[in-house]
């Protein structure tokens, strides 16, 4: 009987125990040692006296560790809460603070700032275990492969993942074991099929993301395809990748595909490539086109969000209307209201509403802004349905800007520079990047007669926000457009370079 994500890796095993299931840094490990070490990591973690409930805290970066980790807390009833590695020691303390870990699996570069986190919460830090530690040689020592017997109900919380709320401080959603195995039956039921238990997938797009986590790694799980987990690789690397681990299936974020089409090569690279995913924002048509030419494949992609567990619609590789994100997946129910809530004509913008079994239960602890009695959830997305039934968003809500694959919410950067006495307001924007995607720029209006550099404000934030959340270019403004109501007028914000 499949209870949890963690039973259908061991159905896997099971079935193709000598299966390779994750490369990573040159490392294979087959599907049986792979459900092996997620027992031991299941009955180590008991044996420290987690139960039923508590929280194993992941600050890891892509590697077998993680999804040791994450599968080995499932498997012992406790909550996964993957964070992301690159956060300071500030933005862990908040996250920690809010969602109190028994345990902390975090690499070795970031075990100084957990470290911090904890002491800056008054907690302690006896709970800390970095990857390659004795610690962890001894939380999944072979002989700990006894597992708790006891199945967890449908609805008991699995997995907190963190996103934005309105304020732009980072909120854990709850994400039950109904809607985590609902995601993989999603995936599993489009069509065409995205995987194969005879496909290699290179999965770029980091493990904290909803869509690498629940979705494609799900999938990969649940048919027992190969993961090649990577995150940062120059083109030269990564198409020596490619062709050693004969990858079929690539997923990644934009950047990593625009950086690629300007190479010569990419066509020789990606021959043997038969499905590109591109995840955490939208590829520009130019590059999708682009990839369409060089390789035959036209690119998958999907809108989703924390709060859908995965993804809520996909263009499953066919195609589908010019800028569209394709249709709602199976078992997934759209709507598009006006704003006296009743659905719009067709091709009229309104607000997403969505309705499905992968949607979350709330936010933590205590289950707020969930979806409503009827089931309906408002994504505060803005988007229209063509006569195809193609979704097309308007505008994303929180305005979110992508730095390299992570998203990276304005109103909590914006909250960072607003401590600055000097900083009368400001607002934030993202900015197209030829590296990177986007780029984050500040807004800035200085309190009369202040002396406000934009040294300081980078100075401010580098020691307060990941590097990919930091500004990049600090602007001086008289004033920012505001509507009627007060709020920023954001579409306006880029005019004012």
């Amino acid at each position: 009987m499949v209870h949890t994500v963690a039973d259908v890796l061991a159905a896997t095993a099971r079935r193709t125990p000598d299966g390779v299931a994750l490369v990573h840094a040159g490392a294979h490990i087959t599907w049986a040692a792979l459900d092996t070490r997620v027992s031991a990591f299941a009955h180590g973690a008991r044996e420290r006296g987690l139960r039923a409930g508590d929280r194993v805290a992941l600050v890891l970066a892509n590697r077998t560790e993680f999804v040791v980790a994450h599968y080995g807390a499932i498997r012992a009833g406790l909550v996964s809460v993957p964070i992301n590695p690159q956060l300071t020691s500030h933005e862990l303390a908040q996250r920690t603070h809010d969602t109190a870990p028994s345990l902390v699996i975090c690499d070795a570069s970031s075990e100084v700032a957990v470290r911090e986190a904890l002491m800056t919460n008054q907690i302690g830090t006896s709970g800390v275990i970095a990857v390659g530690s004795p610690g962890w040689g001894d939380l999944i020592r072979p002989d700990r492969v006894a597992v708790p017997a006891t199945a967890p109900a449908p609805e008991s919380i699995a997995l907190l993942m963190f996103t934005a709320g309105t304020d732009g401080r980072a909120r854990a959603a709850m994400l039950s074991h109904r809607a985590m195995l609902a995601a993989v039956e999603q995936f599993g039921a489009l069509d065409p099929q995205p995987l194969a238990h005879d496909d290699t997938m290179l999965l770029s797009l980091p493990l904290v993301d909803p869509q690498a986590l629940n979705g494609l790694l799900g999938l990969a799980v649940s048919v027992g395809a190969t993961v090649v987990l990577e995150r940062r690789l120059d083109p030269d690397d990564a198409f020596s990748l490619l062709e050693r681990e004969g990858v079929s299936v690539v997923a990644a974020a934009p950047s990593l595909f625009t950086d690629w089409t300007s190479r010569p090569e990419v066509v020789q690279a990606l021959r043997g490539v038969r499905l590109i995913a591109s995840g955490q924002a939208a590829m520009s048509p130019a590059v999708s086109s682009q990839l369409l030419t060089l390789t035959g494949q036209r690119v998958w992609e999907g809108y989703g969000m924390v709060e859908a567990t995965a993804l809520i619609t996909s263009t499953s590789g066919l195609p589908s209307s010019a800028g569209s994100v394709g249709r709602a997946l199976p078992g997934i129910e759209l709507r598009v209201l006006d704003v006296d809530g009743d659905d719009v004509d067709e091709g009229d913008p309104g607000e997403v509403m969505v309705r499905g079994t992968t949607l979350f239960s709330g936010f933590w602890p205590d289950g707020v802004n969930g979806p409503g009695p009827d089931g309906w959830f408002d994504t505060r997305d803005v988007a229209y349905l063509d006569d195809d039934g193609d979704l097309h968003l308007v505008d994303r809500r929180h305005d979110l800007i992508v730095v390299n694959g992570f998203p990276v919410y304005p109103r909590e950067v914006e909250s960072v520079i607003a401590m600055l006495d000097a900083v009368a307001e400001c607002a934030v924007v993202g900015v197209d990047h030829p590296s990177s995607g986007q780029a984050v720029m500040a807004l800035v209006v200085a309190v009369p007669d202040s002396a406000l550099s934009a040294d300081e404000v980078l100075v401010h934030c580098s020691v307060r926000l990941a590097r990919f959340k930091r500004p990049t270019i600090v602007e001086f403004v008289d004033q920012l457009p505001h509507v009627a109501s007060g709020a920023i007028e954001r579409h306006r914000l880029r005019s004012l370079r």
